[in-house]
């Protein structure tokens, strides 16, 4: 069954929307239009019941409220979660003085409390993710900013 991408007209061209318990990767250049996508997306689930899961990589969440500002988001709902991840030099408990690739909030949170970040790591990542869960819609904006 398809789910609703928040478009009534990408809906009719997807015939009916996206396909459900499916990941789909929307690509395209600054300006395009995919994080306003991904939001109308979640939007879409908030008013059908679901629970939804906004993570950004590259904007902090004043950032996202300002990118938000003139739609009709409600970036508030207590089913909507939001939070930041990021890939950045830092240092780890096991990587001694040597800075490597690390995972942070955008706002500066070391994800292991304390002077030292998690380890860029997938388990990590997982880890991170988890204490939002279960959620039923989950947008990722964007891997980019997870690349190492």
């Amino acid at each position: 069954m398809p789910v609703s991408t928040g478009s009534d007209n990408l809906d009719g061209l997807l015939d009916g929307g996206l396909p459900e318990n499916r990941t789909v990767l929307i690509t395209g250049g600054p300006g395009t239009g995919k994080s306003t996508l991904a939001m109308q997306f979640l939007q879409a689930g908030l008013e059908a019941g679901d629970r939804c899961l906004f993570v950004s990589t590259e904007q902090t969440m004043d950032e996202l409220r300002d990118s938000f500002a003139d739609f009709v988001f409600d970036l508030d709902h207590e089913d909507l979660t939001l939070t930041t991840l990021h890939a950045t030099p830092g240092y780890t408990v096991d990587g001694g003085d040597e800075r490597q690739l690390t995972l942070e909030t955008l706002e500066g949170g070391q994800l292991l409390g304390g002077d030292y970040s998690a380890p860029f790591e997938a388990e990590y990542i997982v880890k991170h993710l988890e204490q939002f869960g279960p959620a039923d819609r989950v947008v990722l904006d964007s891997v980019s900013g997870l690349s190492a």
